[in-house]
């Protein structure tokens, strides 16, 4: 940036060339202590006697802004070109188009808004919601990783929770809403139904097993064993919330697409859990017996003197 040394005089008016009786000069850098210290000259000597018609001629003009490109833009592969056309677009807008009025041309600029009150807050809410959402996904893992003792267990019941979203999604495209934020509020619930739904058939399936059950049979066992009350949940809980989501008027409506995410995504999640869940628990169990293949192999290879 340049250093701009702005030049303030005291002076009374005159007259013709030959200037004022007696004109005081203050030098400085920054134009706003400089006039001020000014106007204090100015106001003390209008108080002495004698001295008349006492001014300040200081007059700042246009401030010129001069920006230049730092190491870290000139990185980023910036151009001063780009940089100066970013600093005329936010404050003179974005030529879109012109106008014709008469014979007249007129530019029509676009310019750039900062979205403040209700926009804001709701982005605030939104980005809250994501992370309310990761919290609740570790501390669900972590739950389910201490009732299992395993890591791989938690991740099958875990992964009927996105087929739940599934469902969020046709729901709103059904009754032709958006996603917003009471719709994430109707998702964040479901997740924990869901995880219920499949923690009961998983959980199940590995009583049976300890039992001397073969994999299959027992995935076979629990869904034919634990299919009604995971059925039932899913019915009580979809008729208990349908009012809202068929009948929702007057001050109720806002809610509306909470119930549809709760409801709809509840009913995916359910076809998909008795169906995909018990094939997600296979694949685990492959990879759960690979990997203690392939250890026990490395423990009992015998170690090779170097």
């Amino acid at each position: 940036m340049h250093k701009h040394y702005w030049h303030s005089a005291v002076l009374r008016p005159q007259g013709g060339p030959a200037g004022a009786d007696i004109e005081i000069g203050v030098v400085g850098e920054d134009a706003d202590r400089l006039l001020h210290h000014a106007n204090r000259m100015r106001d003390y000597l209008r108080q002495l006697p004698g001295v008349y018609d006492v001014r300040q001629d200081l007059d700042v003009g246009k401030l010129e802004y001069q920006y230049s490109l730092n190491e870290r833009g000139r990185e980023l592969g910036l151009t001063q070109q780009q940089l100066a056309d970013a600093v005329r677009t936010g404050f003179l807008g974005l030529e879109a188009v012109q106008v014709s009025w008469g014979d007249e041309r007129i530019p029509v600029r676009v310019i750039y808004l900062l979205f403040l009150g209700e926009k804001k807050e709701a982005a605030d809410s939104m980005k809250g919601m994501r992370h309310a959402s990761l919290i609740a996904l570790a501390v669900i893992f972590f739950i389910l990783a201490s009732l299992f003792k395993s890591l791989l267990d938690p991740l099958v019941v875990m992964l009927a929770i996105p087929f739940g979203f599934i469902g969020v999604v046709v729901g709103h495209m059904l009754f032709g809403y958006h996603l917003q934020f009471l719709s994430l509020i109707g998702f964040l619930a479901l997740t924990g139904i869901v995880v219920n739904d499949s923690l009961i058939l998983v959980d199940f399936t590995k009583r049976l097993r300890a039992q001397g059950w073969d994999r299959v049979d027992a995935l076979v066992e629990a869904g034919r064993v634990r299919v009604r009350p995971i059925l039932l949940t899913t019915a009580t809980t979809f008729l208990g919330i349908s009012p809202l989501i068929f009948f929702a008027t007057g001050q109720t409506a806002f809610l509306s697409p909470m119930a549809v995410s709760l409801g709809f995504g509840l009913l995916f999640a359910t076809m998909l859990t008795l169906v995909v869940v018990p094939c997600f628990y296979l694949i685990a169990d492959d990879l759960r017996h690979s990997v203690s293949r392939w250890m026990r192999r490395g423990a009992g290879r015998p170690a090779h003197r170097m």
